[in-house]
């Protein structure tokens, strides 16, 4: 025997006595009858007895090679042959069968259960033996060594990643659910798939969200929640209500749902476009096609198609970026109808302000551009100069509104309507000179400050967002050198573009909740044309950068920012979906 072999025999061994242990346990710990126990064990011994017992002998004896060929080869063994003939043909094809109609029996228990037939099943298949096979067989016997294996293990994973995984620690969701449940015993298959997607995609702040929605703001604390967010997700929980399709507690949710995937899937159209509108010719079009599909990988994971304000904030913030690269003309003229774009992106920005309070920094475009004209008209003041400061100002201003107006309406809500507290005196915020309640409230209650979050209990935390960290920060000193044969000024617009990005990444690592980053920067679309040029630099597909560098270096960054990206998207869903943290 080889050393593979023993491997193999080890590894049989061992997955035989795990799956022995789990069907023994199901057993134990389970109070069924007697009769139940007996059938259970009765088809479990069966199956070892045609499966197992056939081998063994075969393995001990020559008794089913032919009486003048001892020691056959196993081609030469007609019963051999028919035994797996039979089992690949026909004990495989049912098992896999029953365990695909064991999801109806585990949707039909209760989200934190088991279902023990299914699981029963499941510890009755503990095969994958190790062959080497003719290549013109590979597929054949791809399905009768593993294949049939895999598909069984996917089914029973698919089944309880869906279907068991409960409320997880904090019942927030459920209990809201419960409290405003109408009809939920009566609900048909389709509303209780509604219910049940629904309860796991609304998790952490997805909770205020939704109940802010639901019966507006209340509590101070409710107002580090995207107020606009809130607003939209009421109207289309309400167009859904007066149309019928979702007269339910839960209908909130629902919008948020469809609100997010829906803003999702326009921002890769939007990327794309934005990064055509930056860059020039066929390559520039490949270096956004693949920018829009880094987005779609965004480490932001699952908070892109829950109730959060991350893929709203996206689409708002990248289209009005796509409206101002386009008020700039080739000839670098300004005329009447590119300056009008400027504060349509502003209204645009503004409004994605209202969703997440980090837009406000996208004034830093308007800001630049106005210095800029400013700086232009020592030179000598024209009225197309005027018009395009007179449009940039608009736009910053659009801008900060987004995050004034929320301000002022709680302002009115706690100081002006309700202006006094239990002990007579007005809250501490609304006696400052700037009453701002976003400020009060993360300071507050969620205790971000200068170094705040910078605790021993927290490192693993900085671990986990120090690659996002960085990625932003390099990339924003990366378009320090990048040039563009356009001449709208790519390079300026890039850096413009920056900026945001790269004050969002030294104000979250100084005084946040550092771990959000991973979400927030799915907003930001630099960094995703930064990955995309090295994705086109190690196929070689175009050169970029003023200083060439070695394509193996830039081959391993994009290879480790791709790697992080999926791969912590895809554990972050999975934290996420069990209400485990980071959030």
């Amino acid at each position: 025997m080889t050393v593979l072999d023993w491997v193999n025999f080890v590894h049989l061994t061992g997955v035989w006595a795990l799956f022995n242990v789990l069907f023994f346990l199901c057993l134990y710990f389970k109070s069924i009858s007697r009769l139940r126990k007996a059938l259970v064990i009765a088809i479990y011994v069966f199956f070892l007895i045609i499966s197992l017992m056939p081998l063994i002998i075969d393995a001990t004896t020559d008794v089913f090679c032919p009486p003048d060929k001892p020691n056959c080869p196993e081609y030469d063994r007609d019963p051999i042959v028919l035994f797996e003939g039979y089992h690949v043909f026909a004990l495989v094809p049912v098992i896999v069968t029953l365990l695909i109609l064991g999801l109806y029996k585990q949707a039909r228990a209760s989200p934190l259960k088991l279902s023990l037939p299914w699981l029963k099943l499941q510890a009755a298949y503990p095969e994958d033996p190790q062959e080497r096979v003719p290549v013109y067989l590979v597929i054949f016997a791809w399905w009768r060594m593993i294949g049939s294996v895999a598909v069984d293990e996917a089914i029973f994973a698919f089944g309880q990643g869906i279907l068991l995984p409960g409320p997880g620690y904090d019942t927030s969701t459920t209990l809201r659910l419960d409290r405003n449940a109408t009809n939920a015993v009566g609900d048909g298959p389709f509303t209780a798939s509604l219910r049940l997607v629904s309860t796991k995609l609304t998790r952490w702040d997805a909770i205020y969200f939704t109940e802010a929605a639901s019966r507006g703001y209340v509590f101070e604390q409710e107002w580090a929640f995207g107020y606009g967010f809130t607003k939209l997700i009421n109207f289309f929980a309400n167009a859904l209500q007066r149309t019928g399709a979702v007269d339910h507690a839960f209908r909130e949710h629902i919008a948020g749902i469809l609100i997010a995937h829906a803003a999702h899937g326009l921002s890769v159209l939007v990327l794309y476009c934005l990064g055509c509108a930056i860059f020039s010719g066929r390559q520039g079009r490949m270096l956004a096609f693949i920018a829009a599909c880094l987005y779609i990988f965004s480490p932001a994971g699952l908070f892109l198609s829950a109730p959060y304000g991350e893929s709203t904030y996206a689409l708002l913030s990248f289209t009005g970026y796509f409206l101002f690269v386009q008020s700039f003309s080739p000839s670098g003229a300004s005329t009447g109808l590119k300056d009008a774009l400027i504060p349509l992106g502003g209204i645009l920005c503004g409004l994605a302000t209202t969703v997440r309070s980090n837009g406000i920094l996208n004034g830093l475009l308007f800001l630049e551009e106005a210095i800029r004209v400013l700086y232009s008209m020592t030179g000598g003041i024209t009225f197309a100069k005027s018009r395009r400061l007179f449009a940039v100002g608009i736009a910053g201003v659009c801008t900060g509104l987004g995050f004034v107006v929320p301000q002022y309406i709680a302002y009115r809500d706690f100081c002006l309507n309700s202006p006094y507290t239990h002990d007579g005196q007005p809250r501490i915020w609304c006696r400052r000179t700037v009453p701002s309640i976003y400020s009060f409230v993360q300071d507050h209650y969620w205790n971000n400050g200068f170094l705040r979050y910078w605790t021993v209990s927290n490192i693993p935390l900085f671990a986990l967002a120090s690659p996002m960290l960085a990625i932003m920060t390099y990339s924003a000193f990366w378009t320090l050198n990048v040039q563009s044969d356009r001449l709208t000024g790519a390079d300026r617009l890039l850096r413009s573009l920056a900026a945001p990005q790269f004050i969002l990444a030294v104000l979250t690592l100084a005084k946040h909740h550092v771990q959000i980053i991973t979400r927030m920067s799915s907003g930001y679309p630099v960094w995703y044309f930064w990955i995309a040029d090295l994705l086109m630099k190690e196929y070689s597909l175009v050169r970029l950068d003023k200083k060439e560098v070695g394509g193996q270096k830039q081959g391993s960054y994009s290879s480790m920012a791709v790697t992080y990206m999926i791969s912590y998207a895809a554990v972050q869903g999975v934290l996420f979906a069990s209400f485990l943290p980071p959030a």
